[in-house]
């Protein structure tokens, strides 16, 4: 399938997308009499089925049972996983050509708390390397204006269900796609510098465990239901620690996330920096659209 997709020759990509669901097609009644007992066994496959039952069959539904019986699964150990963005795209795309476009919002909607909640977490992490992950990701950044845009001026009640500030969301995202290099080597700079305090290193170091040990969990791909059961209620407590540790950090240390170089201003606070005559303008280029944000000290607005 992946030959494909990066096909430039149609013919050509129409028939790599018939050989591999032929190949799929194949092992398809063993893996429908076994995914629900352990779905992540089969996690490549239903991804990769599903985008093949949308793209050759138009079989939307398909594509939608096998994708939310993952993400369900996905979600009940980590809702704040990275691999939850190919599932929530995939689930976006099909819900919209079903002209079901709420639905398909809501799993942008996902998307887009992910990426801000990645940002956040290599932030705290002393992760700088986050540039590459938000600029694969930034035309679903681009995507979800487009949809925030469109439901604004056709059915604005779709966003009520939303405890949030869409434009500050639009804002931030504008932001975190917008992170560098420079941005990173300042803020690796300042908290090598904090880090010197014995205290905040200690906090730090227990931290990083935490975190270290929870990625080694994530990794383990295993078939046995009590393994995996025995992993979730694992990764559950590292949770609990995790989230203690930081608040911790945070508690004792404001001037730790003050510090970062990656931090995320909001609309209100940028507002009150500039003067009666002056505006802030940030452009947003995608693939298929490109949006420009208008702030002053009284207005804003989004244009594309």
């Amino acid at each position: 399938q992946q030959i494909g997709i990066s096909s430039k020759n149609q013919s050509m990509q129409l028939e790599n997308f018939r050989k591999a669901d032929k190949y799929y097609s194949e092992v398809l009644d063993f893996v429908n009499n076994n995914y629900e007992k352990n779905i992540f066994a089969y996690y490549l496959f239903l991804l990769n089925y599903s985008d093949l039952l949308a793209l050759l069959h138009k079989d939307y539904d398909g594509c939608i049972k096998y994708q939310e019986a993952t993400v369900k699964k996905i979600e009940e150990i980590n809702d704040k996983s990275t691999e939850l963005i190919k599932n929530y795209i995939l689930l976006w795309s099909c819900h919209y050509r079903k002209d079901q476009k709420e639905i398909g919002f809501d799993y942008m909607f996902k998307t887009m708390l992910i990426l801000l909640n990645e940002f956040d977490r290599n932030n705290f992490e002393l992760n700088f390397s986050t540039n590459d992950f938000m600029k694969k990701n930034t035309m679903y950044v681009t995507s979800f204006i487009m949809d925030v845009m469109k439901f604004s001026n056709t059915n604005p009640d779709v966003f009520k269900k939303y405890n949030i500030a869409f434009p500050d969301l639009i804002f931030a995202l504008q932001q975190v796609i917008k992170s560098n290099e420079l941005n990173a080597s300042i803020s690796q700079a300042i908290t090598r510098e904090m880090s010197k305090d014995e205290g905040v290193s200690s906090e730090i170091k227990i931290y990083t465990s935490l975190l270290k040990k929870r990625e080694e969990l994530l990794k383990i791909e295993s078939i046995d239901e009590k393994e995996i059961k025995n992993i979730n209620v694992k990764i559950e407590k590292l949770d609990k620690d995790i989230d203690i540790h930081k608040k911790k950090i945070f508690d004792k240390y404001p001037e730790f996330k003050k510090n970062f170089a990656n931090q995320i201003a909001n609309i209100k606070s940028t507002q009150e920096s500039l003067k009666s005559d002056e505006a802030l303008i940030q452009y947003t280029v995608g693939k298929y659209h490109t949006f420009v944000s208008i702030i002053t000290s009284d207005n804003y607005g989004v244009q594309r």
